[in-house]
C-alpha cells in the first residue's frame, strides 16, 4: 500500500513550493520497526513502504526526516529509492 503525503497548499505555494509529485521507497534493514514522522506510517523490519510525497517543501523534509531517523540509531538502517 502506498502512503500519501500531501505537503503542497496555497500557503507552500506563495513560499515558492512546486505542486510536484515524488515517489520513494523506504527499506528498513534494522532489526525493529520505523515511524516515519510526516505521516506516522510504520516501516516493518524488513519491509520497503513506498510512500507518494506532493510538494517539494514536503519531499525535502521527508528526506531529512529519514536521515534524522538513521543518526538516531548510528547506523543507516532505512534505504532510500527513488520511483518517480
Amino acid at each position: 500500500m502506498m502512503v500519501q503525503i500531501q505537503g503542497f497548499n496555497e500557503i507552500t505555494a506563495q513560499m515558492g513550493d512546486t505542486e510536484t509529485v515524488f515517489q520513494v521507497g523506504i527499506i528498513n534493514s534494522s532489526p525493529s520497526r520505523f515511524v516515519e514522522p510526516m505521516s506516522g506510517a510504520t516501516i516493518n523490519a524488513g519491509e520497503m513502504q513506498i510512500f507518494e510525497i506532493v510538494g517539494s517543501f514536503a519531499y525535502d523534509q521527508f528526506g531529512e526526516n529519514i536521515e534524522q531517523l538513521n543518526s538516531l540509531k548510528n547506523s543507516p538502517y532505512l534505504g532510500r529509492i527513488e520511483t518517480r
